[in-house]
């Protein structure tokens, strides 16, 4: 036994001794879905457990490239937003002790938020249904650095900045990060502890969580860590979290504990109540559920109840999830920001619950290999097509093919209409309307509600349109003057002092910031004269610039 785990640990294969199971189907089953990380690449850490035993922990690739450090089961990684299930629990514990008031406003702990945060309560942060506007993306849109080193002052400060919500508390679901960030520092104040003390008071030393806490200076020591990487030019470069904020993020954790922490959902020693507060989908003001808890991802997989999470930072990827009726979880944590933890999550379930999850959805329906569209056929389906939610689906011809531009993603027809992606593991299917040019599409992905496209027919301004825009426009919450010009090129927006980025037509009175994925809505005077316009990106929006 020993010999083989020296062989495996030569391999980059941190397999640890407690691996004492494998799944059906062979010693390898594992491994194999890991084959193609090795010494000289960055990896990842899995963990199963069932019925509060492990049955599989062990580590695949490098934690550190420059001293050649293997991950094994005890290898601590940055968790990003996976945090937010122990920050979530910690929250309702306090709320159990009679400490918080779920819901009480914010502004009862932390009076300094200005007026149009009253309604935002501590139960609208913890299920994602605020309306706080999230400060990274705030932050992108001031123009700041990609390696920011955001504090809690800084949160609190864009916060206030604002002078409005995305929406009314309880009627949508949009994620927040200012929201979690919030939560940890109301904890704070309370308590007068960090929050780093308080959960390891709370729920760390309880559950036997020695290796697991909340890192409140991104650049204290951490033992036993692993780099975060990216990929460049064929080069991998150390993305590390440069965060000083926790709530949203900031904890790290190793397969270990994060296998304690599944068994404690199992069979609950700590927080047996708040885990089934947490676990209950918010219902919005419309009578929709939002399938999110707190904390928690609340869905079925393949006939199954799951509850989950995962989190993307820097050059961190990692996932849990729970299978509530099996007692059966699953722990991935990657130092590649490459990785894809929530399919090799799913995977390694399915390896090890072949037997009880239902059969998998047919992703290639067999017309598909059968039907081929006729020369100049697709033309017609190309274009630019929005939701009303804005977002954006942009198709090109190439080759008698559909191709989702900006990828490399192609699309093959199982119909005139019908289109699902080549070469794909994705149940994503596009069906267009009927008609020679389609008036829009509707894209579905297995389960999830359909989603209305229309496509986009004003797709260029005129030159007296072009010159009305060029100016300077300043928003209240944000710290930066934007500046709208028209050159050989066409419109192009500059952020404060970056270089400036190409706008493109996508209706009347709307532009898109393609590479910064930012919409535009103009706004105007009786006289028809350019006052401004709303900005929205991704989870921020109505964001208001005025002309200058």
């Amino acid at each position: 036994m020993k010999a083989m785990i020296a062989a495996l640990m030569a391999l980059g294969l941190g397999v640890s001794p407690a691996a004492h199971a494998e799944p059906p189907g062979g010693p390898s089953s594992i491994q194999g879905l890991f084959a193609a990380y090795t010494p000289r690449t960055p990896g990842c850490a899995v963990g199963v457990e069932q019925d509060g035993k492990t049955l599989f922990q062990g580590g695949f690739g490098t934690a550190d490239l420059e001293r050649h450090a293997p991950i094994t089961a005890t290898t601590r990684f940055y968790m990003a937003s996976v945090s937010k299930q122990l920050t979530a629990l910690n929250i309702v514990l306090l709320a159990e002790s009679g400490q918080i008031d779920l819901r009480a406003s914010v502004r009862t702990y932390l009076p300094e938020l200005p007026p149009y945060m009253q309604p935002v309560t501590i139960l609208g942060m913890l299920t994602h249904t605020s309306g706080v506007r999230d400060y990274f993306q705030l932050a992108a849109l001031s123009g700041a650095s990609g390696d920011k080193a955001f504090t809690e002052k800084d949160v609190l400060d864009a916060v206030s900045a604002q002078d409005a919500l995305n929406f009314e508390p309880g009627s949508e679901f949009l994620y927040s990060n200012s929201g979690y960030v919030l939560l940890a520092i109301v904890a704070e104040r309370i308590t007068g502890r960090s929050f780093n003390d308080l959960a390891n008071q709370q729920v760390f030393a309880p559950l036997g969580m020695s290796s697991t806490f909340f890192q409140h200076h991104h650049d204290a020591v951490v033992p036993d860590k692993a780099n975060g990487y990216a990929a460049q030019d064929k080069t991998w470069t150390i993305s590390n979290s440069n965060l000083d904020v926790v709530g949203d993020g900031g904890l790290y954790s190793n397969v270990e504990d994060m296998l304690r922490w599944l068994k404690n959902l199992d069979s609950p020693t700590v927080g047996a109540e708040a885990l089934k507060t947490m676990e209950i989908p918010f219902t919005l003001t419309n009578g929709k559920s939002t399938g999110y808890g707190m904390g928690l991802d609340v869905g079925t997989y393949r006939g199954l109840r799951v509850i989950e999470h995962g989190g993307a930072l820097a050059g961190y990827r990692t996932a849990d999830m729970w299978f509530p009726s099996e007692k059966f979880g699953v722990v991935v944590l990657c130092n590649d920001a490459g990785a894809r933890p929530s399919d090799k999550v799913r995977k390694i379930a399915e390896l090890y619950l072949a037997g009880r999850l239902a059969p998998a959805p047919v992703r290639r329906p067999a017309e598909a290999a059968t039907f081929t569209p006729a020369p100049g056929e697709l033309v017609p389906l190309a274009g630019f097509y929005r939701s009303p939610d804005g977002s954006y689906v942009d198709l090109v011809e190439k080759a008698g093919q559909l191709q989702l531009k900006g990828t490399t993603i192609m699309l093959r027809a199982v119909n005139r209409r019908v289109f699902i992606a080549a070469d794909q593991d994705s149940e994503a299917r596009i069906t267009f309307d009927a008609g020679g040019t389609p008036a829009g599409l509707t894209l579905a992905d297995g389960d999830e509600p359909a989603t209305r496209f229309d496509r986009v027919t004003k797709t260029s301004f005129s030159a007296q349109e072009r010159a009305a825009l060029v100016g300077d426009y300043s928003s209240p919450g944000l710290n930066v003057t934007y500046h709208i010009s028209d050159g050989p090129d066409g419109l192009t927006i500059a952020i404060g002092q970056k270089p400036p980025f190409p706008l493109k037509v996508v209706g009347p009175g709307r532009l898109l910031i393609d590479q910064f994925g930012a919409e535009l809505s103009l706004s105007h005077d009786e006289t028809g004269r350019v006052t401004g316009f709303s900005l929205d990106f991704g989870r921020v929006k109505h964001v208001r610039f005025h002309r200058i």
